[in-house]
């Protein structure tokens, strides 16, 4: 897995996202220096480094829908994010419904 250090991330859930950069990785976990979820370091202080297993990056989780991204640069990442807070062009609402998996 040392493939995955120095890649951008971006965490989604049902909510909420998070982005960092994967500083070290093994064959069972990535350490993950999370960031303010913005371009630069504008932030007065400093997130925590997290520790996150192999199974949790390899694998969505059905109870929170938490998905990873990987990205190799900064600006693809920021990229990805202006293309998820894009206003939607169509001539109305649009509603996207998303089921897991066997509760259809």
């Amino acid at each position: 897995m040392k493939e995955l250090v120095g890649k951008f991330v971006i965490r989604s859930g049902r909510e909420n996202w998070r982005t960092g950069q994967i500083t070290t990785a093994n064959d069972t976990a990535v350490l993950i220096k999370f960031d303010n979820m913005k371009s630069g370091d504008a932030s007065p202080w400093r997130f925590p480094s997290e520790l996150i297993c192999i199974d949790e990056l390899m694998h969505a989780h059905e109870d929170d829908m938490r998905v990873w991204g990987f990205f190799d640069t900064r600006e693809e990442l920021n990229a990805f994010i202006a293309w998820l807070d894009a206003p939607d062009e169509s001539d109305g609402p649009r509603i996207v419904r998303i089921t897991p998996k066997g509760k259809q």
